[in-house]
């Protein structure tokens, strides 16, 4: 009974585990100070409300990254139009409505998003905006 309850518990911890980098940690493409391009950043700027549960973020149908608050993900954009998706991931996403957003990329340019959300009367729903680089640093 033991290891069926610590089980129980590990799949729970585990799945609410984000897959970004803190941001406040080391992020080549944000600290190196070497000229990137092409780059799409996205921050989850959400304060702690929902905390445990992990927003999964996709680029062009691929998912590349869930994360929790304060974490950030980076991923290539692709030369044209492109989408990218938040949302609450399982059941915390019952009730949530979440974002998508398309943009126009030519390969060179740094695309920063952050990912906030709204309470409102009938849940949750995640806000995706695309920032400049000296907010998406400062949001940081």
């Amino acid at each position: 009974m033991k290891k069926i309850i610590l089980i129980f518990v590990s799949i729970i911890l585990f799945s609410c585990a984000g897959t970004g980098s803190k941001s406040d940690s080391y992020i080549p493409e944000l600290d190196s100070g070497e000229q990137i391009s092409g780059k799409v950043m996205v921050l989850r700027d959400t304060g702690w409300t929902q905390g445990a549960q992990v927003i999964s973020v996709k680029l062009n149908g691929q998912e590349i990254g869930q994360l929790r608050p304060k974490q950030i993900v980076v991923a290539d954009s692709i030369d044209g139009d492109n989408k990218l998706i938040a949302n609450y991931t399982g059941i915390a996403s019952v009730g949530v409505t979440g974002a998508e957003m398309s943009f126009e990329s030519d390969g060179m340019k740094n695309h920063y998003f952050l990912i906030t959300q709204k309470d409102n009367l009938f849940g949750l729903t995640v806000v995706l905006s695309e920032v400049s680089e000296q907010t998406f640093r400062n949001t940081r």
